[in-house]
């Protein structure tokens, strides 16, 4: 299972890279499009930015806070997709998406001048423009909650005193 997740990652990584790659060539830097619109309301647009901090500018200019905690978090997150990767399904899909979204974006910090690319407007909320990574973080952190809140049974208490008990019977039994 860890083998298809990482492969789940490169991809979502490299779809991630290769939409930036397609917005930069096409579309100049502070360019807006409008992709979906009724009337003169515009609902959705294409707007090519550079971003140096977080979603609404938090941590602006701070590349080396942010990619250290960028770092920390995705290695956190692959530990525990290693730890717990037989678990299940919700929790494997949201650890995927966080990683390979982190990763999209720190590639961007360590390899655009501490910056990223963002081009994902909506118009019809007042919202920062974002990018397919920050889609995968966010649709990721979002089932890691229902996950967390829904499917994780913690063990009961008396369950952990018996599975402890008859580890402890085996280990007398085999001396």
């Amino acid at each position: 299972m860890v083998i298809i997740s990482l492969i789940v990652i490169a991809v979502l990584v490299c779809i991630d890279q290769i939409i930036k790659v397609i917005i930069s060539n096409n579309i100049s830097l502070n360019e807006s499009i409008s992709v979906i619109k009724f009337g003169n309301t515009k609902i959705f647009n294409l707007t090519h930015i550079l971003n140096d901090g977080a979603g609404w500018s938090i941590f602006s200019g701070k590349t080396i806070f942010l990619v250290l905690v960028t770092s920390i978090f995705i290695v956190a997150a692959y530990v525990y997709l290693l730890k717990f990767a037989k678990r299940h399904p919700m929790l494997i899909i949201s650890l995927m998406l966080i990683i390979s979204g982190g990763l999209g974006n720190l590639i961007d910090r360590i390899f655009r001048d501490g910056k990223v690319i963002d081009y994902i407007e909506t118009k019809f909320i007042d919202f920062p423009i974002f990018n397919f990574a920050d889609s995968c973080v966010v649709i990721g952190a979002i089932l890691l909650v229902i996950y967390v809140f829904f499917f994780d049974k913690p063990e009961k208490k008396d369950d952990l005193i018996l599975k402890a008990l008859g580890e402890k019977e085996l280990d007398s039994n085999n001396e």
